[in-house]
């Protein structure tokens, strides 16, 4: 699934789709479709089959209480300091060198007069707004303030994060192992 908290950011993307998000293409008539018993089977192979439950990475841990601090409105807190809001600044003005204007009413990173639609103008407009997002390192900037925002939390939590990441390389050097003596 794309990143959109940044808005169109990738120029391929914005090629393909402008403002629209890409979809999955649905399933060709040729791919039949799984009876009860095959979705039981897999569901069976999912759940009792020892390879498959080791490298279950969902097991790991459940999740963590601190979840809304790393992620969140944390987007949104970027935007509202003072270096987010000059680089939203710096990114309008390179819009207006092309006749754009950014609509906040429908979401910061909108640009009036677009929509989801895949049209020409739609992808002309996405692609002068990916450049002027690329001419003012936008996607960056705001990810480095984001990150920023982060540090205090990754901090507080930093050794059950490390814990966290001991188990998730523990599981994954064991799956590179099983595949290393199992390839065929």
């Amino acid at each position: 699934m794309s990143d959109r908290r940044y808005g169109v950011w990738f120029e391929p993307e914005a090629e393909r789709y402008g403002y629209g998000l890409p979809v999955a293409e649905p399933p060709s008539e040729a791919t039949p479709a799984l009876s009860d018993a095959q979705l039981a089977e897999i569901e069976e192979c999912a759940t009792e089959d020892e390879v498959v439950r080791a490298f279950n990475f969902e097991g790991i841990r459940p999740g963590f209480d601190y979840a809304e601090a790393m992620t969140g409105r944390l987007s949104d807190d970027a935007f509202a300091t003072s270096e987010g809001r000059q680089v939203f600044a710096e990114w309008e003005e390179c819009l207006a060198e092309h006749g754009l204007q950014r609509n906040p009413s429908v979401s910061p990173t909108n640009i009036r007069g677009t929509s989801l639609e895949p049209s020409e103008q739609n992808i002309r407009v996405a692609l002068l707004d990916v450049s002027c997002k690329a001419e003012v390192d936008f996607v960056a900037r705001l990810a480095a303030i984001e990150a920023e925002l982060q540090a205090p939390v990754i901090a507080e939590h930093l050794r059950e994060l490390e814990e966290w990441r001991q188990e998730y390389d523990t599981a994954l050097d064991a799956a590179r192992t099983y595949l290393r003596e199992n390839a065929e």
